[in-house]
């Protein structure tokens, strides 16, 4: 593991490692979502999608920031913190944007606690400690800008000015789906899972190949967005009522999603929820 003690704040924007996705399946979308994906048991999602049958499987003992919004409890974050250093996810690459859109959020609902939260993990390594400050961050928070002020001075200043909110991120990056899914488990925000939907606009969207020599059988991050998202949709609601319950209200809202988002929510997602001899638009 390289030492990164040199630049604790090189990430604070999610600046990860670029994908270089070459003709990505279904089994690599997971790339886009490691919380949102790996949840769900490989197996039973296999035998869901070869039945048509989306219903929900047997669970094992619920996940806690997973399901983090059903049963809120803040005052197992530090202890949780450390499970996720002494087990690795805090340094695992593709966990960071989901960790960083939940952490985030916990501290909005909670920013009386982030003082004592800080300081009890302030044994966590530096390469550990971005995930932290990347979500204090992205919190928006007075209590946070606090604290990082006191500990990068100057470089939190030129930091903050150009952190947009985790609702407002372009779709089309990497880390973006992640991060909604985080925000998603520890809100149970109806936005966080539009803004999902919302991946679904860039199947109207085409890359003109005589635009740029792009390399044989490359395919943009934009082009790939609308299976990730359906397939992390699809995924999460068959584990989260909620999920499938939100995906259905905004299909049945008139005004809210456009043709194409409406037209992929159902086929791509809510097809299995439905008898099939279901009206379109129904």
């Amino acid at each position: 593991m390289k030492s990164i003690e040199n630049r604790a704040f090189m990430t604070l924007h999610c600046h990860y490692k670029v994908s270089t996705i070459l003709a990505m399946s279904k089994q690599r979308l997971s790339r886009f979502s490691i919380f949102a994906l790996t949840l769900i048991s490989t197996a039973t999602l296999a035998v869901c999608q070869e039945d048509g049958d989306f219903g929900a499987p047997r669970l094992e003992e619920p996940d806690w920031l997973e399901n983090y919004y059903l049963d809120p409890t803040p005052e197992q974050f530090v202890e949780k913190m450390r499970e996720y250093s002494q087990d690795g996810t805090l340094v695992n690459e593709e966990a960071r944007g989901a960790l960083v859109g939940f952490i985030s959020q916990l501290i909005r609902q909670n920013r009386d606690k982030i003082d004592d939260w800080y300081t009890a993990l302030s044994g966590l390594t530096p390469e550990e400690k971005q995930v932290l400050h990347t979500a204090m961050l992205f919190s928006h928070t007075e209590e946070s800008k606090a604290i990082l002020k006191l500990e990068f001075d100057e470089k939190f200043e030129t930091e903050k000015e150009e952190l947009p909110k985790i609702l407002e991120l372009k779709l089309d990056e990497v880390r973006t789906l992640d991060m909604l899914w985080g925000f998603f488990y520890a809100t149970g925000s109806e936005n966080a899972i539009r803004r999902i939907i919302a991946c679904f606009q860039f199947a109207d969207t085409k890359v003109d190949p005589n635009s740029a020599k792009i390399p044989e059988g490359y395919s943009p991050l934009s082009e790939q967005l609308p299976e990730a998202a359906a397939w992390s949709l699809k995924s999460n609601a068959i584990r989260h009522e909620k999920v499938k319950d939100i995906c259905f209200k905004l299909y049945g809202e008139k005004k809210t999603l456009s043709p194409t988002e409406k037209s992929l929510l159902r086929e791509k997602v809510l097809s299995g929820f439905l008898p099939e001899d279901t009206p379109e638009g129904q």
